[in-house]
């Protein structure tokens, strides 16, 4: 399997060809139709049902339910996006569901197939889950200065924007 389709992702920039192609051939690429559910919000996370997603064509709506007086997340993502990384990781129940915009094609990688990687190529896994951690401390940076602006200028317009497209306030 070519690892093209893996090497314009940016979370893979820093693996070199070989460790883009040992990634290529155990992860799973599909197409999938308009609204095809991919993950859904609240189901447990299982060896048997827990992956990790890399859009590769079309758009996927990801979308939360509103706690009382929160935010609820309702957000398209695009081909590069990085879906489902905490579930790899964590066995919480899944944070949001995840669902085909038109028509989608995704690579995925199970926590059975990671799990293996770690045991039969474990550098390549721990590499792997520094590239994850690395995104999730960006995002986590990203919310914390959202969070921190808004505190700052008691406007909390920048998250709304970036977490509810509805503008809805309940």
């Amino acid at each position: 399997m070519s690892t093209n389709f893996l090497a314009g992702v940016p979370l893979f920039r820093s693996f070199d060809e070989s460790q883009l192609d040992t990634l290529a051939r155990i992860m799973i690429v599909q197409d999938y139709g308009d609204g095809h559910v991919f993950i859904r919000e609240g189901d447990a996370t299982t060896s048997m049902n827990t992956s990790l997603f890399v859009i590769l064509e079309g758009n996927v709506d990801v979308a939360s339910s509103r706690p009382d007086g929160g935010f609820a997340v309702d957000k398209t993502v695009t081909p590069g996006a990085i879906l489902g990384m905490i579930g790899l990781l964590d066995h919480e129940p899944r944070s949001a569901t995840l669902s085909c915009n038109g028509k989608v094609r995704a690579a995925h990688l199970t926590r059975h197939a990671f799990m293996e990687m770690y045991r039969s190529k474990a550098d390549l896994a721990a590499k792997f889950q520094f590239a994850v951690a690395e995104q999730l401390v960006r995002d986590i940076r990203n919310l914390d200065n959202m969070l921190r602006d808004a505190v700052l200028h008691g406007d909390e317009a920048s998250i709304r924007e970036r977490f509810d497209r509805s503008g809805a306030n309940s």
